[in-house]
């Protein structure tokens, strides 16, 4: 998973570094990505199944 391939969780702000990611079918990740410290923090996983 590249971090920035990620959608952005407000489409209003598409240079927002809170990302959303579509995962096996049924998962989404909400994260944010801190590219000045190199890290990247999950905030929420959810799974719909």
């Amino acid at each position: 998973m590249e971090p920035w391939n990620g959608e952005p969780l407000n489409p209003d702000s598409p240079k927002a570094n809170i990302l959303t990611q579509a995962f096996g079918g049924f998962g989404l990740a909400v994260y944010l990505v801190l590219d000045e410290h190199r890290l990247v923090h999950i905030l929420r996983i959810e799974w719909l199944g």
